[in-house]
């Protein structure tokens, strides 16, 4: 059966992929909404800590402009309520669910091969100048990936995983 944070963590996850999915961003309230009610669950220094590990962990990617703000916050929401390890391997299944998507979607009009060749050329560019690069901006923002909707489908698969 759904408690009320299995229940909060649905709705905070599909109303963010319903804003990311429209507007292309994930608003601050929202989150800020989540995290305080969450907080009533768990009021200890924990809470605020898994939160942070999770945001911590991540940093890296939202920097490089791998992982948008939005969805680096919100997964930071979730590490308060799931703990960072079991987010990060929500972030793992959204990647794979993210990667499924773009592939089955890029493969039909061949968007599939520029963008490895793309992704490679940005590794061997780093490699050459021996320096971390900004990941490049997309040409096509029509191709721009909002992540929440594979977030959401993590936290379906985790949320199954541990009722079963």
């Amino acid at each position: 059966m759904c408690d009320g944070k299995c229940f909060c963590l649905l709705l905070l996850t599909s109303l963010a992929a319903l804003w990311d999915l429209s507007l292309g961003r994930i608003p601050n309230r929202l989150l800020a909404v989540f995290w305080l009610l969450g907080f009533s669950w768990d009021p200890y220094p924990s809470y605020f800590l898994r939160g942070f590990a999770t945001v911590l962990i991540l940093s890296p990617l939202i920097r490089l402009g791998m992982l948008g703000a939005g969805d680096g916050k919100l997964l930071g929401v979730l590490g308060c309520y799931l703990g960072y390890r079991d987010v990060l391997f929500l972030f793992f299944l959204s990647c794979l669910y993210g990667v499924a998507g773009v592939a089955a979607v890029r493969r039909r009009n061949g968007f599939w091969k520029a963008r490895i060749h793309c992704f490679f050329r940005y590794i061997h560019e780093m490699i050459a100048r021996k320096e971390v690069l900004p990941y490049p901006a997309r040409e096509d923002p029509q191709a721009r990936l909002p992540l929440a909707l594979p977030i959401l489908g993590g936290v379906w698969t985790i949320l199954l995983l541990a009722a079963g």
